[in-house]
């Protein structure tokens, strides 16, 4: 093999290799922002299990808003894009299902107080239904 070839060779693999540690540090980058660990999350859960205590079946919607911006500092979003149907998400879990409160409501009150995970099931330590039980597609 010739020196030229060898130095091709070279300039090649090293290419790769650059390559794929940016495509490796992307990943690393987009997972850490959008995902957390379980461990992580436990803060958000804890206060996602406090709205749950705050809000109850008769509440109206103001009600619910002053229970949600009353919460300790957190990472999670509140949905309130259809009046009847509001949920409350914590960020994405790594290899789990991420919990959503679920708040159904009718003529302005809540009627249902569910906690879900992303993917329909109750999640393990969820509290019980409240409410009517009709809960909202998501």
């Amino acid at each position: 093999m010739n020196e030229k070839a060898k130095n091709l060779r070279l300039k090649n693999w090293a290419i790769g290799s650059v390559i794929i540690a940016l495509f490796l540090g992307y990943a690393c980058v987009i997972l850490t922002n959008f995902t957390r660990s379980p461990y992580a999350n436990e803060t958000n859960r804890n206060v996602m299990l406090g709205l749950w205590d705050k809000t109850g079946v008769g509440d109206s919607h103001l009600e619910v808003l002053q229970n949600y911006w009353s919460l300790p500092e957190s990472e999670l979003s509140l949905s309130t894009e259809n009046a009847d149907c509001w949920f409350v998400r914590m960020p994405g879990e790594i290899f789990a299902s991420d919990w959503v409160l679920n708040l159904a409501f009718t003529d302005g009150r809540v009627t249902s107080v569910m906690m879900r995970s992303t993917d329909g099931p109750k999640p393990h330590g969820a509290p019980e239904d409240s409410g009517s039980g009709r809960g909202c597609g998501y």
